[in-house]
């Protein structure tokens, strides 16, 4: 009898790990009010350290019509009348016709053509030109990384 639990519940705990490293992390909802559209950011976690930026409200990846950030999943971004400003390098874009097609809401990307030398420029003035970083967590590093750059 307690082999047969015993193997329940490693089989549990696999599936239950599964389940885990397959669903974000971090989620934060943008609701853009003139078009009455909600964006979904989500960072999938430490293991897989991407983020995208969906209008699916379930967390799943749709690779014709997210935007997936490669890099270490973060990036900067803001909400400005209706359209969503999004500063980082790596981000695989959707084709534009599908972009015109899903989203109501005017996204705007700014490629950080010198990767992480630009990066850490940004931490630096982000919040003056009215930024926020993604994932939330990660804001303790760009304090880090702004404050580094300015000794």
């Amino acid at each position: 009898m307690k082999k047969n639990q015993m193997s329940q519940t490693i089989i549990i705990i696999i599936i239950a790990s599964f389940f885990v490293s397959c669903t974000p992390t971090e989620t934060v909802k943008i609701t853009n009010e003139i078009s009455d559209e909600t964006i979904y950011l989500r960072y999938w976690g430490y293991d897989h350290p991407i983020s995208t930026i969906s209008l699916n409200r379930f967390a799943d990846i749709d690779t014709c019509y997210d935007f997936i950030m490669k890099n270490e999943g973060d990036f900067f971004y803001k909400l400005k009348n209706d359209t969503l400003f999004i500063s980082t390098y790596g981000l695989k874009v959707p084709s534009e016709n599908n972009i015109k097609k899903r989203y109501k809401t005017k996204i705007i990307y700014q490629e950080m053509e010198n990767g992480n030398a630009d990066f850490c420029d940004f931490c630096r003035k982000y919040k003056k030109l009215g930024y926020e970083i993604f994932p939330p967590s990660f804001a303790y590093y760009a304090k880090n990384i702004a404050e580094d750059s300015v000794h």
